[in-house]
């Protein structure tokens, strides 16, 4: 049975089992992520991949980009190897901009980390927007983690990924990335300079049922 707040605000029965099942989804799939040992030993003890993009070109070579609660790295094609992209905290820019390729412009990631003069790129095409609210939100929940010594802000951060995530692949439409970018909390205070406050879990799923 439905909250009695998802009645009042007219939302659709089926587009609300679709997102929850969506949701679901996303967090099995994360669960089922099999790493190789030489992979695993990069990462803490209770780290875990939360996401994994499709397989695509970087600087870096050509393999499947993954967020844990604390990096992004890149799963090598091939022979599965390692190669850390950055944690969150030792992040300093990210953006999103396309890059001439024959007759096309293909959407681009990148990253700008410290102490590496080489900014991280990715042809993450349909992806790229979607990883770009993601990146920057995980990188202001470790940001505002650490200036208040709360590790709350990055599993909360955590949770609006995959909310987004799971935004994205329910609407499957032109305006899906706009309703995702809502879940986008702790990057807007930031910009903003407002003080931050951690969410309750009702909270945003009331700011979902606006968006749904």
């Amino acid at each position: 049975m439905l909250p009695r707040y998802v009645a009042q605000k007219q939302i659709d029965p089926e587009t609300f089992k679709d997102f929850y099942n969506c949701w679901k989804e996303t967090e099995a799939e994360a669960q089922e992520v099999s790493l190789p040992w030489l992979v695993m030993e990069h990462l803490d003890k209770n780290e875990c991949v939360y996401k994994l993009s499709s397989s695509v070109k970087t600087n870096l070579g050509v393999g499947k980009i993954a967020m844990t609660q604390k990096r992004l790295f890149l799963l090598t094609e091939g022979r599965p190897g390692y190669v850390e992209i950055s944690t969150f905290r030792n992040i300093e820019e990210v953006r999103s901009t396309t890059i001439a390729f024959l007759l096309r412009r293909i959407p681009t990631l990148k990253i700008k980390v410290a102490s590496k003069k080489e900014v991280f790129e990715a042809n993450l095409k349909t992806e790229c927007d979607l990883w770009h609210l993601m990146v920057k939100e995980m990188w202001a929940g470790k940001k505002l983690a650490d200036e208040h010594k709360d590790p709350q802000y990055v599993q909360q951060a955590l949770t609006n990924v995959l909310l987004m995530d799971a935004v994205v692949g329910t609407l499957q439409s032109p305006g899906a990335i706009y309703a995702a970018s809502k879940l986008s909390y702790f990057d807007k205070m930031r910009h903003e300079c407002k003080i931050s406050v951690l969410m309750t879990p009702s909270d945003v799923i009331r700011s979902l049922f606006v968006l749904l």
